[in-house]
């Protein structure tokens, strides 16, 4: 399974909010050979770590593809850049984020352009609820702990709710 989460905290130019603007972006996905097979439920959630910036939304899809990993994250960066992403410094605001968090369960570390799992996977509430809500069996392929105990291990304070 290949699994790509999906954040936004600012307005794009074709989109007025960060919600529609992560809406249009997986219906992207099939035309760069990316087939959604499962979308998470959306969360609204702050900012991590915590700043003035507009909370988020975030979600988790799982993707099928012929396409290599490192040929993935090629082509979730080219999705971003059609919606106006703009890369300047770590953890800024963004019109939209696409994060390789898994592909079939390969782990790389030794890539300084390609680390899977992602890095930060294990530490974030909106990559790991929303995971939850599509593969609950999910395990991480480094540690082998499940969602459910990732869950438990988060750092407090992540403020986020599941948008209705």
């Amino acid at each position: 399974m290949i699994y790509v989460g999906i954040g936004s905290n600012l307005s794009s130019k074709e989109y007025s909010t960060p919600y529609q603007t992560v809406l249009s972006a997986i219906k992207h996905f099939p035309k760069f050979g990316l087939k959604v097979c499962k979308q998470s439920d959306w969360y609204k959630s702050e900012p991590v770590p915590v700043s003035s910036q507009p909370w988020f939304i975030n979600g988790v899809v799982e993707i099928s593809s012929t396409k290599g990993a490192a040929s993935i994250l090629k082509t979730l960066h080219s999705i971003e850049d059609l919606f106006g992403r703009k890369r300047s410094e770590l953890n800024a605001a963004r019109t939209l984020d696409l994060d390789l968090l898994d592909y079939k369960g390969m782990v790389v570390k030794d890539n300084p352009n390609l680390i899977l799992p992602h890095p930060r996977i294990n530490e974030r509430a909106f990559v790991i609820l929303p995971l939850q809500d599509i593969c609950p069996e999910w395990r991480s392929p480094i540690t082998r702990q499940k969602l459910s105990e990732l869950v438990e291990l988060l750092p407090e304070g992540q403020k986020i709710k599941k948008i209705d």
